[in-house]
């Protein structure tokens, strides 16, 4: 599973708090409108999905546990570790497994 790493500044989206995935990075990690993924910010693990921005930018969201955890706020560069979150099947008990 390849890693991606960069430096973002962290900002206010309406109301939520996010950091814009450079463009080399999202290429790498699939073509979806939205792409499942997993990280860390300034080291703390997080699991995420990557949602569409203006101009064909992808946005990641960081929630206020993981916030508080990595003592961030709005104006902080905040150290990212991103890749893709494995993809995950319904059984006929409707429970995710990963796929093979």
């Amino acid at each position: 599973m390849e890693r991606h790493r960069f430096t973002a500044h962290l900002f206010h989206v309406g109301l939520r708090y996010g950091v814009l995935v450079p463009a080399d990075v999202v290429d790498a990690l699939g073509a979806e409108r939205y792409i499942d993924v997993e990280g860390t910010a300034d080291g703390i693990t997080f699991s995420s999905r990557l949602a569409p921005a203006d101009e064909g930018q992808r946005l990641l969201y960081l929630d206020q546990g993981v916030r508080d955890d990595a003592g961030i706020d709005i104006g902080a560069d905040v150290k990212v570790e991103l890749w893709a979150r494995p993809q995950a099947r319904r059984t006929a008990s409707g429970a995710d497994t990963p796929l093979p």
